[in-house]
């Protein structure tokens, strides 16, 4: 029969263990996050060069992604880092709604130049013809 002490160390090693890995049963959830953190920093990258279909790729990932992660229960420990998680989506989200900004400016700049071309090709052949 085990003595007193080995006992309670039995008993103590699960608890110790809890402590090193608070979240055992969250390691798949946490990697989910950390995949949907990717897609969100590769997605102004995608932007910064024009990849635009790639940005759009990547966001219907994320999005599946994280409606499996989002939408299992979760343990209330494993609350703070899935916010954590989520905040730096949403600040690598507005860095991606400025490129989209900035992209749309220069697109609509090309397209009132273009429109104005058309207007002076027009105007000109309709006096010359």
């Amino acid at each position: 029969m085990p003595s007193p002490t080995t006992r309670t160390s039995r008993i103590t090693r699960p608890a110790e263990n809890r402590r090193r890995n608070p979240y055992p049963v969250d390691r798949t959830r946490r990697q989910q996050l950390d995949e949907v953190i990717s897609f969100s920093r590769d997605m102004p990258e995608a932007a910064k060069q024009q990849q635009w279909d790639r940005v759009a790729e990547l966001e219907a990932s994320r999005r599946q992604l994280l409606m499996t992660c989002l939408g299992e229960s979760m343990p209330q420990q494993a609350a703070a880092s899935t916010r954590e998680a989520i905040e730096e989506v949403l600040d690598l989200d507005r860095q991606l709604a400025g490129l989209a900004e900035q992209c749309q400016a220069e697109l609509g700049g090309e397209i009132q130049t273009r429109n104005r071309g058309q207007a002076a090709t027009s105007a000109y052949l309709s006096h010359t013809g």
